[in-house]
């Protein structure tokens, strides 16, 4: 159980670390497009949460994580199925999905931003690329559970 004492500790480290933050900016130590206030952070936001605007955008992201999460599994799920239905087929690309797996896949974005523009086709090509990957390695592993039973 935690004390009192840590968690003022902790949020005493967090208004430190803030104002600090805030000091660096207010120098111009740091340009500030590298870095800027949690003052004008948190003005912005009270700003976003009154608008009107947030519950808009809020609906819009759970949209783009939902089509993502409902292509990446069935593509993804497939794909670990068929990896694991013909061996050849997994261990031709066993290494390959490792490889992609430890990658940085983020660099792609400014691909999937000239193949499809900017707007929410290439927010949901890299919510999909991104955990596709993973769902077809996952996919791959449950088969062979499965299999066992």
């Amino acid at each position: 159980m935690e004390s009192w004492r840590e968690k003022a500790l902790r949020w005493i480290f967090v208004a430190i670390f803030l104002a600090v933050i805030e000091v660096i900016v207010r120098l111009n130590l740091v340009d500030r497009i590298f870095l800027t206030s949690p003052s004008l952070i948190a003005v912005a936001a009270w700003d976003e949460l009154f608008s009107g605007e947030l519950p808009s955008l809020f609906l819009l992201t759970a949209y783009e994580v939902a089509i993502a999460f409902i292509v990446a599994s069935i593509v993804g799920l497939c794909a670990g199925y068929a990896l694991w239905r013909y061996p050849l087929l997994g261990r031709a690309y066993d290494e390959l999905l490792g490889a992609l797996f430890a990658s940085p896949l983020i660099l792609l974005y400014p691909i999937l931003l000239v193949i499809f523009g900017r707007g929410i086709n290439a927010i949901i090509a890299m919510g999909t690329l991104l955990s596709m990957l993973f769902v077809t390695l996952l996919g791959k592993v449950d088969a062979r559970l499965l299999s066992r039973e």
